[in-house]
C-alpha cells in the first residue's frame, strides 16, 4: 500500500513537470531542431546473472501496463519478473529494481517454444480476478494460455502457421453501457488476413475488422506489421516502413504516424509511457548508430523525433518498453533503465 501510494505521488509530480511535449517545442526554429541533442545515459544496467547462473540470451520481453515488466529466455524457458520500486518523490532517481527468476513454463510444456508473450488480467478489482500469459507455441502451432504457475490454461486454433504471421496485445479499456470499465481478453493481429480480432482466452471472437481498412497510405501490407502496444482505448501497430497506426476501439483507425526525417533508418521498437509519449528505438543507418527519441507532434499535425541517446549499432536490440517513469531497453545481454522524467526536462529546457 506505501508502495502504491509513492507511486501515485510520483505520477502526478510527473504529469506536473511533465504536462506536454507538443508543447515544449511550440517555438523552436527548424535550425534549433536540427541542432538538438542530448545524450543521456542509462542510468541501471540489470543482468540475468542476478537472477540465474549461466543464463541463455533474452529472446522476449513485455510488460504489464505500469505494474510489471517481464523478460525471457525461450533456450532456458527462464521468465524474469521485474518491477521498481521508488522511495522517493521528492528525488525520482531514488529507486530500486527488483527480479524474481521462475522456470516457464513446466517441465512437460518445455518445447513449446514460446514467442509473442503478453499478459493479460481479467477484472478490474484489486486482488481479484484471474491472471494470465498468453503466447504463441511454434511446436503446435496455437495460441497458447497459462497460467502464472505454467500450467497449460487452453489452446486455441487461430488457423496460423507461425510466429511471424500474428501479433498479440494485452486488452485495451472498454466503457460498457452503464458507464463502467471493463477489460477485454487481448487482441489479435491475424498479418495474412488482414484482421483485427479481440479474442477472449477461451477462443471466443468478440470483435474484429480489417487491418488496413481506412488507411489513405499506398502500399500499406498488414504483412509488414512488426509491433503492437495498446494503450488506454488505442491500439498502435507499427510497420516495417516506419508507420505507426493508431486504431480506436470500436471505431477502428484513426491516424497514421510517420517521421518523414527517418525514412531512410529502420525503427526497432517503439514505447508509450503513461502520459501519451510515444517513444522510439531506431537504426541510424547514415552513421550506423542505435538511437532513442521521443516523437513530438508539430503545429502542421507532422512529427519528428528528438534524440536523447545514441550509440555505436553493434546489434539489434529486442525491444524498448515504458514502465512506471522509466523506458527499458531490452538487448539479449540486459535489461538497460533510462528515466522519463529528465528527457522531458532535458528537451523542455532546449
Amino acid at each position: 500500500m506505501i508502495i502504491e501510494k509513492r507511486m501515485l505521488l510520483f505520477v502526478l509530480l510527473f504529469v506536473f513537470t511533465a504536462f506536454s511535449v507538443r508543447s515544449l517545442f511550440a517555438n523552436e526554429t527548424k535550425e534549433e531542431k536540427e541542432n538538438m541533442f542530448m545524450n543521456i545515459s542509462p542510468s541501471h544496467t540489470l543482468s540475468l546473472t542476478l537472477a540465474v547462473d549461466n543464463p541463455s540470451p533474452i529472446t522476449d520481453a513485455f510488460s504489464f501496463y505500469d505494474n510489471k515488466f517481464y523478460v525471457y529466455s525461450d533456450p532456458d524457458n527462464l521468465l524474469v519478473e521485474n518491477f521498481i520500486e521508488i522511495y522517493s518523490v521528492i528525488k525520482p532517481d531514488n529507486y530500486a529494481p527488483h527480479s524474481i527468476a521462475h522456470t516457464f513454463p513446466k517441465e512437460e510444456y518445455q518445447d513449446y517454444e514460446l514467442s509473442n508473450l503478453i499478459f493479460v488480467k481479467l477484472g478490474w478489482i484489486p486482488g481479484e480476478g484471474s491472471e494470465y500469459f498468453v503466447g504463441y507455441s511454434e511446436k503446435i502451432k496455437e495460441v497458447v494460455v497459462f497460467s502464472l504457475e505454467g500450467d497449460l490454461v487452453n489452446t486455441i486454433d487461430v488457423g496460423i502457421d507461425s510466429k511471424n504471421d500474428l501479433l498479440l496485445s494485452p486488452p485495451t479499456n472498454v466503457f460498457i453501457q452503464n458507464g463502467s470499465l471493463k477489460k477485454e481478453d487481448f487482441w489479435l493481429i491475424d498479418k495474412k488476413k488482414n484482421e483485427i480480432i479481440m479474442m477472449t482466452i477461451s477462443g471466443e471472437i468478440i470483435s474484429s475488422f480489417p487491418a488496413t481498412g481506412g488507411i489513405k497510405y499506398e502500399g500499406i501490407d498488414a504483412r509488414q506489421f512488426e509491433e503492437v502496444l495498446t494503450f488506454e482505448r488505442s491500439l498502435f501497430v507499427r510497420d516495417s516502413s516506419n508507420h505507426i497506426f493508431q486504431y480506436i476501439y470500436p471505431q477502428g483507425f484513426f491516424k497514421a504516424i510517420f517521421v518523414e526525417e527517418l525514412k531512410d533508418d529502420e525503427i526497432i521498437s517503439f514505447a508509450i509511457d503513461s502520459l501519451g509519449n510515444i517513444f522510439i528505438l531506431y537504426h541510424s543507418i547514415s552513421d550506423n548508430k542505435l538511437k532513442m527519441a521521443v516523437l513530438v507532434e508539430e503545429d502542421d499535425g507532422k512529427y519528428s523525433a528528438k534524440i536523447f541517446h545514441e550509440e555505436p549499432f553493434t546489434e539489434e536490440p529486442i525491444k524498448l518498453l515504458a514502465h512506471r517513469g522509466f523506458l527499458i531497453l531490452v538487448t539479449k545481454e540486459n535489461y538497460q533503465i533510462y528515466q522519463t522524467l529528465p528527457i522531458i526536462e532535458k528537451l523542455k529546457d532546449e
